[in-house]
């Protein structure tokens, strides 16, 4: 805290609403400015009802464990 509010007393209910707020006004902020750029975006073209990136020869399937080097022997 500051030295201007040093003598004041603050509460955890206090802080998490002030918290809850700014969050909140944040929030509100950052949807106002993504409606904003939407209306400048292009309009995406689609080929056909599965308009899909071509698959890469590279791109490997994420698989859930990790494999490391000890565990190839």
């Amino acid at each position: 805290m500051s030295e201007a509010h040093a003598s004041e007393v603050v509460t955890l209910k206090d802080i998490q609403a002030a918290r809850r707020a700014h969050r909140r006004a944040l929030r509100t902020t950052i949807h106002e400015r993504v409606a904003r750029v939407v209306d400048f975006l292009p309009v995406p073209a689609q080929s056909g009802p599965h308009a899909e990136a071509p698959p890469s020869s590279r791109v490997r399937p994420q698989t859930k464990l990790r494999l490391y080097q000890e565990d190839d022997r």
